[in-house]
């Protein structure tokens, strides 16, 4: 048996890896950057910055799951800054004794600054900090000593959380009047104690006691130590972009419980102003108004919705959602509007047997029999079993 051999294709690489000589540290420290697929589209554009502590485990998980979710729309793409750490070295360098002070400082004065200047960075505004274990513990003392250096922390299983730590923490809480606070997710597996049973940590997630805060603490119930990591990085990304993906609702009275256009409006002019994108509001929440309207056969908030959102039919892409409204207008007797998008719909996509037969529905109920037929047999010139044009087509024998 022989085996043919393969061409070889190019490398894959998901980033660029840095040396930066830390004066803080005094010592070289290697980092990872990944940057966003459009990245080079723009010369003005600035993006969310997600700094991953520990690197080397990571790294790639975490731009992996961020290029997925971006590529659906979920959350904005981002840039990603690996810190890569010796296994043994960062026991010492984030202990709260010894150098967590220094790598905070580290992160503060030389590599945050690093990437800024040499990246299009959005900045304090949306910046996310990452760190699993005693990197974690480090993140909890920069949220009570420096919390506008992050935007947000996504924390797994936190340790070395020792009580200055966390007396750090209720003083900065205590002191708090109206400043803006950081996002944080933290979360733990079931058997994590030393998290779980912290009753003065988990205070600081009492919504009665802090319910201005944006704050988060979860039990990963099917997780464990070393697998926290993972979900809580999804999760977490998740969290803290909530409010980019577009406004979906279910049923109409979601919609008008959320301020109906008013409040749409209202939400997207914040989403656009803080990522920078269009505040218009999105095509697919539109989508979803006008087809809670046809599911609940509500005509009279169809009408309202369709005016508002004027050119909205027009931009569907595909047969059935123009059918989808074609066929409501024409259920209510609005032949007038049911042949325009039918006929708009033909001119925009071409030959459709969905759309032709719907033509040849509108045309039959204004009594336009040729014209009826002449839709119905183009429907079945597509496709000649076609059912209900068949049958539409025997209705005017």
């Amino acid at each position: 048996m022989s085996i043919n051999a393969q061409t070889k294709g190019a490398p894959v690489t998901i980033g660029d890896n840095y040396v930066i000589n830390s004066k803080v540290l005094n010592q070289e420290r290697e980092i990872q950057v990944h940057l966003p697929s459009n990245y080079k589209d723009s010369i003005t554009k600035q993006y969310p910055v997600l700094y991953v502590v520990d690197g080397q485990d990571y790294f790639n998980p975490a731009v992996s799951f961020q290029q997925m979710i971006a590529k659906r729309g979920i959350v904005p793409q981002m840039i990603i800054i690996g810190i890569k750490t010796d296994i043994v070295k960062r026991r010492i360098l984030f202990d709260k004794n010894k150098g967590a002070t220094n790598f905070i400082n580290f992160l503060e004065n030389e590599l945050i600054p690093f990437i800024d200047k040499n990246y299009r960075t959005s900045k304090e505004k949306e910046r996310l900090f990452f760190g699993w274990e005693m990197a974690g513990g480090i993140g909890i003392e920069t949220i009570a000593e420096k919390p506008s250096l992050f935007s947000g922390y996504i924390i797994p299983s936190a340790t070395n959380i020792r009580g200055s730590r966390v007396d750090s923490v209720e003083k900065y809480l205590k002191n708090l009047k109206k400043a803006k606070t950081p996002f944080l997710l933290m979360t733990s597996a079931p058997d994590e104690s030393w998290l779980n049973d912290n009753q003065k940590l988990q205070g600081f997630f009492n919504k009665e006691t802090y319910h201005n805060l944006n704050w988060r603490f979860s039990i990963l119930n099917r997780e464990k130590h070393h697998t926290t990591p993972f979900k809580t990085i999804n999760e977490g990304i998740i969290d803290y972009f909530h409010n980019y993906t577009p406004v979906t609702f279910r049923t109409l009275k979601e919609y008008e419980n959320f301020g109906g256009v008013e409040g749409l409006k209202s939400f997207y002019k914040k989403r656009g102003e803080r990522f920078g994108i269009s505040t218009d509001i999105d095509e697919v929440s539109k989508m979803f108004i006008l087809y809670n309207a046809v599911v609940e056969n509500n005509y009279e908030r169809f009408i309202y919705y369709e005016k508002a959102f004027e050119g909205h039919i027009e931009k569907s892409l595909n047969a059935s959602w123009f059918h989808r409204y074609g066929g409501f207008y024409l259920k209510h007797k609005n032949l007038k509007e049911a042949l325009y998008v039918y006929k708009y719909g033909l001119q925009k996509l071409g030959d459709s047997k969905l759309l032709y037969r719907g033509l040849g529905d509108v045309y039959s109920r204004m009594n336009k029999k040729s014209k009826a037929k002449k839709a119905y047999k183009k429907a079945l010139k597509i496709d000649p079993k076609y059912k209900q044009a068949i049958e539409g087509l025997n209705r005017l024998q």
